[in-house]
């Protein structure tokens, strides 16, 4: 039985809302989502502000900003260049763009203890990219180095 259906069929979790995240981006299969008993699904890879206005729409929620200063790091971060990152091999490259892609932060984050301790500043943005759940500029900035541009 499909979790989905399952969580249907019981009358105290009528009301609950079930996101389905996937990584298929076809229509046709928006549809098999929804059929299923889903609210509603996102796409890998997404982008945070996505998720949090899905949580918003379904449960109500308003979120409450704070505007922070640029501190060293995030400045650091935005420095990043597909140039910073051509220095790893193809090997490498290819691991972390489909550990970012599928934002397996463990295999991430084990990729990154193989930067070379010249390059910290890659490896600090990468960190920062991982932890702020930014997994899609990292691909971004692989994809132009891959053989297939991804």
């Amino acid at each position: 039985m499909a979790p989905t259906k399952y969580i249907r069929e019981h009358p105290q979790s009528q009301e609950t809302v079930i996101i389905a995240l996937t990584a298929s981006v076809f229509e046709e299969d928006r549809e098999k989502v929804l059929m299923a008993g889903c609210n509603d699904f996102i796409s890998k890879p997404f982008q945070q502000r996505e998720l949090f206005d899905k949580l918003a729409k379904y449960l109500g929620l308003q979120y409450i900003y704070e505007v922070l200063e640029k501190t060293p790091q995030k400045l650091l971060t935005e420095t990043v260049s597909v140039e910073d990152i051509s220095v790893m091999s193809p090997e490498w490259l290819e691991q972390m763009y489909q550990a970012a892609y599928y934002l397996d932060t463990e295999v991430m984050n084990e990729l990154i203890v193989q930067i070379p301790e010249s390059k910290a500043g890659l490896s600090k943005a990468l960190t920062d990219y991982i932890n702020n759940f930014n997994s899609d500029r990292i691909m971004d900035l692989i994809r132009p180095l891959l053989p297939n541009s991804l």
